[in-house]
C-alpha cells in the first residue's frame, strides 16, 4: 500500500474510533445503570425481515450500485449491502430519536440472524444523520471504504455512480441517510456503516465496509 492510501486508511480508522473512545470515557464516568440504558434497544417496529429487492426506486437503484461496486478495487478489505423491511403499528413520521433507535434495532436484528450469540444491544457508535450535500455524502461513502485502492477508469466510474445514486436517494422526500461506526468485529482496524431509512416504504438499506489485515 502506498503512503497516500496508508494515510487514508489511518484517517478513516482514527475518525471512526474517536467516537468509541469518547463513548468509553463517558461510560467510565457514569453510573452503570446509565451506561446500560444507553445501550438498550428501543424501537417503534414490531417486526423486521430481510427485503430484496427494495420497493423504493431510488433505494433499490442504490442497493444495486452497492452490490455492483463489489467488483471494483477499494481500500476496504470486506463489505456488504442488504435491505430490510420493518412493520409498525404507527403510520406517522418518526422523530429523529425514534428513527435512530429503529436503525440500531434493525442492525442488531440482522447481526443476530447470522449469529444468535451477538448481544442484543446497540452495535453502531457515532450514528448521525448525513446532510444531503455532495461533500457530506462523499464522506459517508469514504467511511465505508469506497476509496480507490488504485486509479483506474472502472473504479472511478463506480464511485461516480455510487455518489449519484446516494445523492438521488438523499434528495427523496421521506428518506434519511445515516453514517456510523460498527462495533462488531474485533479483527479489523475499522468498520463503517451507511444506512438509508425510507420511511414511506418502511424499508432500510445498510452498507458495511471494513479494513483489516
Amino acid at each position: 500500500m502506498n503512503n497516500h492510501l496508508a494515510s487514508l486508511v489511518l484517517l478513516i480508522s482514527s475518525s471512526l474510533s474517536f467516537g468509541v473512545a469518547v463513548a468509553g470515557c463517558a461510560a467510565e464516568s457514569s453510573e452503570p445503570a446509565a451506561a446500560a440504558d444507553a445501550e438498550e434497544l428501543r424501537s417503534s417496529a414490531t417486526a423486521f425481515f430481510s427485503r430484496d429487492p427494495l420497493t423504493g426506486r431510488r433505494t433499490e437503484a442504490l442497493r444495486r450500485e452497492l452490490l455492483r461496486a463489489d467488483e471494483e478495487t477499494w481500500i476496504r478489505t470486506e463489505g456488504s449491502a442488504f435491505g430490510m423491511q420493518w412493520e409498525s403499528k404507527s403510520s406517522g413520521p418518526l422523530s429523529a430519536a425514534a428513527r435512530a433507535d429503529l436503525v440500531q434495532a434493525a442492525f442488531t436484528f440482522h447481526l443476530r440472524e447470522g449469529d444468535p450469540s451477538v448481544t442484543n444491544r446497540k452495535h453502531i457508535s457515532k450514528l448521525s444523520p448525513v446532510a444531503p450535500t455532495a461533500a457530506a455524502l462523499d464522506k459517508a461513502l469514504d467511511a465505508v471504504g469506497f476509496i480507490e485502492a488504485a486509479e483506474n477508469v472502472s473504479t472511478k466510474a463506480a464511485r461516480s455512480r455510487l455518489a449519484e445514486a446516494l445523492g438521488a436517494a438523499a434528495r427523496t422526500t421521506g428518506i434519511t441517510i445515516y453514517s456510523g461506526s460498527a462495533n462488531v468485529q474485533v479483527d479489523v482496524d475499522w468498520e463503517g456503516v451507511l444506512v438509508v431509512v425510507d420511511e414511506p416504504n418502511k424499508q432500510l438499506l445498510f452498507a458495511r465496509g471494513a479494513y483489516g489485515h
